[in-house]
Formats: structure tokens, C-alpha cells, sequence
């Protein structure tokens, strides 16, 4: 199990929105808690209906994701997962890419 802060970019498995199963994806850790983080999923298409907000790699301080072009933040579906079902930690977001999240999220 490792340590994991604001701002890192892990995979994880991100639960449905019906509850039955979850789906592995990139996801922006907002908040640590009681061996839980605050999670924010990334996809790689662009959000119609929602909120979202577009990251690349420039907006990574350290590693990155496997991103040909963008990827997107999907801001409303936030999730807390038990830090032992992370798979791992693929980066780390600048503090500006990380704010502007921050702000859309509500958190």
C-alpha cells in the first residue's frame, strides 16, 4: 500500500454509476481520508453533459498518463475508494492544473 497526496494521478477502480461493478481508470486524487481517497475520474472523451475539464501533459509536474492527445476530468463524479484497492500512481498534477479542478469540483 502506498502514500498517496492531493494532486497524484492514480488507477483505480471506479465504481458504476448503478453500483454494479466498477471499471479501471486514471483519477485525480482530491482528498485523503481514514484510509480513503477522494477520487475524480479521467476519460478520454470530452463530457457532453457535465462538467469537465480538459488536462494534458503539460499539466503534469512528474510522470503522466499514456495521453496521445487530451484527457478529461469528469468533475461531478466524485468517489472515495479505500487507498488498498489503488493499483497505482501513474503522476503528479501541477498545483495550477490542480486548483482549477479543485475549483469545478466543490470541494
Amino acid at each position: 500500500m502506498g502514500t498517496y497526496n492531493p494532486r497524484d494521478v492514480v488507477i483505480a477502480p471506479f465504481p458504476f454509476h448503478d453500483g454494479r461493478g466498477s471499471k479501471n481508470r486514471p483519477a485525480i486524487v482530491l482528498s485523503a481520508a481514514d484510509n480513503q481517497l477522494l477520487l475524480v475520474p479521467c476519460t478520454s472523451r470530452p463530457a457532453d453533459r457535465i462538467p469537465s475539464i480538459r488536462i494534458d501533459l503539460d499539466d503534469f509536474k512528474e510522470g503522466g498518463l499514456d495521453l496521445f492527445d487530451e484527457s478529461y476530468i469528469l468533475t461531478t463524479h466524485q468517489t472515495w475508494v479505500p487507498i488498498r484497492k489503488i493499483l497505482s500512481k501513474k503522476g503528479r498534477l501541477t498545483d495550477e492544473a490542480f486548483m482549477d479542478i479543485k475549483r469545478l469540483c466543490r470541494c
